[in-house]
């Protein structure tokens, strides 16, 4: 029966036979079509790590698997995880990851901090069937950091030009060598 996509995300790990995401097509040919499940975790996050629980009843693998992320749905830069898709069905180069035996512990990916807002679960079937199933996926960071930017006082800001405007009209007070520096860096601050 076909499973709905909310169980990947549902926060229930504990029962896979039950509670699982099914993907793809039982008349699929295993290994030769690419499929996805995608989180889209509405903002951009830092991110660093993930933990998928995929089917484990019966000891299978799900070859040819890759975990991306990415801050745009284009994932057109989007930074690989993890990559055990030797025959590049999904698109992201030959991979070099070893595949793995799901059991309910699931796997952790702990990698680098990258900022994301999708997730994507590329799969190509498993060890014992065509179709996939994600039990949950849960994704780990923290919000990004945006530097705090600071205020300006625009009457003092206002003034300060006004003085500088009255400075580099009357070079008279100035030897030659310093009124040519502090020309140079007026011309430039009013170009800002």
């Amino acid at each position: 029966p076909d499973r709905p996509l909310s169980h990947a995300v549902d926060g229930n790990k504990s029962n896979c036979d039950a509670n699982h995401a099914g993907i793809g097509k039982d008349n699929d040919q295993a290994g030769t079509t690419s499929v996805y499940f995608q989180v889209d975790l509405e903002d951009v996050y830092e991110l660093s790590s993930i933990n998928l629980y995929r089917y484990w009843n019966d000891g299978r693998s799900y070859t040819n698997s890759v975990v991306v992320v990415s801050e745009t749905e284009d994932f057109a830069n989007a930074t690989v995880i993890y990559n055990s898709d030797v025959n590049n069905i999904h698109g992201f180069g030959a991979g070099t990851d070893a595949s793995y035996v799901e059991t309910s512990e699931g796997k952790p990916f702990n990698f680098d901090a990258v900022n994301g807002r999708y997730v994507r679960v590329y799969m190509s079937g498993s060890t014992v069937g065509n179709t996939v199933h994600i039990v949950e996926i849960e994704v780990f960071g923290k919000e990004v950091e945006t530097p705090e930017v600071p205020t300006v006082n625009k009457d003092a800001l206002i003034a300060a030009i006004d003085n500088a405007t009255a400075a580099y009209e009357n070079e008279a007070g100035y030897t030659p060598e310093t009124y040519m520096v502090f020309k140079a860096m007026y011309e430039y601050a009013v170009m800002v």
